[in-house]
């Protein structure tokens, strides 16, 4: 094949990453697939009947215990407590779990932390891949659309972008706690927002793009990690600065501007506001969660 050929794959693969990047999810998904170290369990208390502890790539890290040992057998231990705000289960005496320690519950609250949605749709195997991938997935996407925003449209310099953003040692080594992952997806989603928001004179569009705005806003407020939270602050608004003043003097006039300023703002006081172990037991529903991949 010649370079025109090569191009033209080269092109109709760009114009589908979107659909190719969630393909590639859905088969994780599917698979079961999922990077967490809960098979280190397996060599506190082994079990004989059933020695596999489900590792396909990579190898079991056991410094990640507050991954293993903490985040992740909290999130499943919400499936025995039908997925309430406030659990016994974790200290044997009533505790929110939504508000600091971030897992799924069934409220309405849960929009603001998107990725926890899976476990309420799926099985725990599945639910636990959604949040590791469905993560990767979209901080992949996200970064890669503000790499095209902020190199100028330079598609090969965007997907380097990209892929060093989510493979960046940093991020992998936070990608499972204190939401690292989920501070750069909500904080490039803002930026892009408000991009999209300056560039379009149609209404309906900004209303979305607005609501969108709110809805990362609101889920990057309720990451409540301000070593990071806070740091991330300043450099996104440097970069959403930079934004408006290159944008601003081709944004028509209108009442309607103050609804993207108004929106963020109302939906931090809506937030405000609101009120792996290793079970294989057959007799618990967070059997069938061992496939991981580690690299």
């Amino acid at each position: 094949m010649n370079c025109k050929t090569w191009e033209k794959i080269a092109n109709k693969l760009f114009a589908f990453r979107w659909v190719l990047v969630l393909a590639l999810l859905s088969l994780a998904v599917l698979l079961k697939l999922n990077g967490s170290s809960l098979g280190t369990w397996s060599f506190y208390i082994p079990d004989a009947a059933n020695p596999d502890d489900g590792l396909i790539l990579g190898v079991n890290r056991p410094i990640r215990s507050d991954e293993w040992a903490v985040f992740t057998p909290m999130s499943l231990s919400q499936y025995v407590n039908d997925f309430q705000r406030s659990s016994s289960i974790l200290r044997a005496t009533e505790t929110d779990v939504f508000m600091v320690y971030g897992q799924p519950v069934k409220d309405w609250s849960i929009i603001f932390r998107p990725f926890q949605i899976g476990y309420l749709l799926f099985d725990a195997a599945r639910g636990l891949s959604f949040y590791w991938y469905g993560r990767l997935a979209f901080l992949f996407l996200i970064s890669l659309e503000f790499g095209l925003v902020l190199l100028k449209r330079d598609r090969l310099m965007a997907l380097t972008y990209a892929f060093t953003v989510a493979f960046a040692p940093v991020v992998q080594w936070w990608f499972s706690t204190n939401a690292f992952v989920d501070m750069l997806i909500y904080g490039q989603g803002i930026l892009l927002c408000v991009l999209g928001y300056l560039n379009t004179g149609v209404y309906w569009k900004r209303i979305l793009l607005a609501l969108g705005g709110a809805l990362f806003g609101g889920a990057y407020l309720l990451v409540l990690y301000p070593a990071w939270q806070i740091p991330f602050f300043y450099v996104f608004l440097v970069l959403g600065l930079w934004i408006i003043r290159d944008k601003w003097g081709d944004f028509p006039s209108s009442p309607l501007r103050c609804c993207f300023w108004a929106l963020p703002w109302q939906s931090s006081y809506s937030v405000r506001g609101t009120p792996s172990v290793r079970s294989c037991s057959r007799h618990t529903p967070v059997r069938g969660w061992k496939k991981a991949v580690h690299v």
